[in-house]
Formats: structure tokens, sequence, C-alpha cells
């Protein structure tokens, strides 16, 4: 079933269920695959948010959910989801062998250098079209090449309770297991999105994209957005004495009563 983030919110849909978090490079391809957004799926999803945003049966609040999400969806169709920085792992096999197995870069333009057939132009490319472009343009000079494995990963920053700096993930990553492995002790329901200084997704609409599952393509997100993690509060010293006073007063008085 299509999902939505804001279906899910209206009637509770579950998500993506139980598909693979990640897929290391080479392996599982076909599923990676089906976990991109493809050109068909972006416009579906264009139709239905364009449909929520001018409803007055949504609150204010969802429709202006539902319109920056539109907003999102229109660049990647028009502009692509490749951003200098990029990376794409690429492995490419002729009669059986192991011709190509690397991590490329993405040039700007933007573009990626394939050697020896040199650059090839990615603009205007979803991450779900790679595979079917990459193999038309590596036929052009290669005899049946057979590409095993053409996995984009998307230049990420994170703020906060992790070392700041940028961090390369596969972009069919679920945003939840990404914010786990760059910060376990985050606080989960203040985290927020930013691009270019402005925020692009808040706490909320990421509290529940982790709920449901959302993967980082599903996100929209590019290279250079910024994720900001907030420090999970901890407790002061004094609550803490206070606490085990506590436990100790109501287990001394357990004992009194008893004897």
């Amino acid at each position: 079933m299509r999902w939505m983030i804001l279906a899910a919110a209206l009637l509770g849909a579950s998500g993506l269920g139980a598909q693979q978090t990640t897929v290391p490079p080479g392996a599982n391809l076909s599923d990676a695959q089906r976990m991109l957004e493809t050109r068909a799926d972006l416009e579906a999803l264009l139709g239905e948010l364009r449909s929520t945003a001018a409803s007055t049966a949504y609150s204010e609040s969802l429709r202006a959910r539902a319109r920056d999400e539109a907003s999102l969806i229109e660049t990647r169709l028009l502009e692509g989801d490749f951003r200098t920085g990029d990376r794409i792992f690429l492995s490419v096999a002729l009669q059986g062998e192991t011709w190509l197995a690397d991590t490329l870069e993405v040039d700007p333009g933007p573009s990626v250098y394939v050697d020896p057939i040199g650059g090839v132009s990615l603009e205007g490319l979803l991450r779900s079209e790679l595979r079917g472009h990459l193999q038309s343009e590596l036929e052009r000079f290669l005899r049946d090449p057979m590409i095993r494995a053409a996995d984009p990963t998307i230049r990420l920053a994170f703020v906060g309770v992790t070392e700041q700096g940028e961090v390369y993930l596969p972009a069919i990553t679920r945003i939840g297991t990404a914010i786990s492995g760059q910060a376990p002790t985050a606080d989960f329901e203040g985290i927020e999105i930013y691009r270019m200084g402005e925020l692009l997704w808040d706490a909320e609409a990421v509290a529940q994209a982790r709920q449901q599952g959302r993967t980082l393509d599903q996100m929209s997100l590019q290279a250079g957005d910024e994720i900001r993690i907030p420090q999970r509060a901890e407790p002061r010293d004094w609550v803490t004495w206070l606490q085990v006073g506590i436990g100790l007063v109501t287990t001394l008085s357990i004992i009194l009563w008893r004897f």
C-alpha cells in the first residue's frame, strides 16, 4: 500500500512494515531498489499532497505540512536527487567477472566519473533511476555489462550529542536507525532537520517519521541537510538522591509494617 505521512497521521497507517533498514553494498539489490521512490511514486504522492493542502477537511497544521512536503517533492522531480559530495557504490561485472567495484563521489553538475568511460551526468536523476541510467551509459562502451550494485548514499550533517561532522548513509536507511546509530543518548522527541539554515522537518514530523519507519529517501533528504539532535535531559544529582531516599523509606516502611 502506498505510504504517505499525512495519510498515516490521519488514518493511523502503519507504514513500511518489516522492510530492511539498510542493505549492504551489492546485497539484496532488488530489495534496495524497491525501497527507493520512483518518479511515478513521487508524482502520485504529489497529487495526494496537493489535494490535502487544498482541502478544508483537514486542520491548518496538516495542510501546511502537506504544502511543505509537496514543495520538497516538486524540487526532487525537477532537479533530481544527486548533489555534489554524495557517494555511489558501483559494482559492475563483465562476462561474470568483476570489472569495477568502487565508491564514486558525485562531482559538480552533478555527474560521476566512471573510469574508463568518463563522466556520466546525473542531472535531474532520482536515486531510483540511477541503476537504469548507468546501465544505459555503460552499454554505450561495453558489451553486456551487468550492474551488481548501484547504491546511493547521502552526505548528512549530525549536530548535537554526537561529534559535529558529516557522515554518509545509504539512502534506504530508516531515519530512526540513522539517528540511533549516530546518537544513542539523543532526546528522540526533539530532533529537527534543517536545510541551509531553514527548518525542513520539525520535531513532530521527525518523531512521526521515526515511528512509521520512513527512510532518508522517502523524507526527500539531500546532501548537506543537517540533523540537529538535542541531548536527553539527565536527572540532577539531588533528584537522584531524592529518588534513592524515597526508595529506602518505602522499603523500611514495608519491613516495619510486617513486624
